[in-house]
């Protein structure tokens, strides 16, 4: 998890609680909005921080196993779809594509980059959020053996 210092948070919070909001009530979240966050972070640690953020308080949101699987499923298809947006050279003025080459350029190792860090935000959630809401799960219904 990347601990990026309190000040340099706050320029992401407004996208963060849109994006929450947007998806916690079913609305589609802004591609325009988006675009601008790609030009606004600067490094792994950042988009690591604000992709964090995004699961971790919708998991808040919504507390249960099988949405926390729903997450992780999410984080995992995301990065096989950019893999295959991003070799697509008849997309250039495709939005999505527009979004991951700007992501990668803020990334060092470019789609690689980007996909060890979203890699990493599903490892990190895991460990924090889902592992123990599970080790509740078992303290409540007793182990698998």
């Amino acid at each position: 998890m990347p601990y990026i210092v309190k000040e340099d948070r706050e320029k992401f919070e407004e996208f963060i609680f849109n994006v929450v909001f947007d998806l916690n009530t079913g609305k589609e979240v802004s591609v325009n909005e988006t675009i601008n966050l790609a030009e606004t972070v600067n490094s792994a640690g950042e988009a690591n921080y604000v992709l964090s953020s995004i699961v971790w308080r919708l998991f808040e949101a919504n507390p249960s196993y099988t949405f926390g699987n729903a997450l992780m499923a999410c984080l995992a298809d995301t990065s096989a779809t950019l893999v295959d947006r991003f070799f697509c050279s008849d997309l250039e003025k495709d939005e999505v594509y527009r979004f991951i080459h700007l992501f990668c350029h803020s990334l060092s190792g470019g789609i690689v980059g980007l996909r060890g860090m979203l890699a990493c935000v599903g490892h990190e959630f895991y460990r924090r959020m889902l592992g123990p809401y599970e080790d509740l799960a078992i303290k409540r219904n007793g182990d698998i053996l």
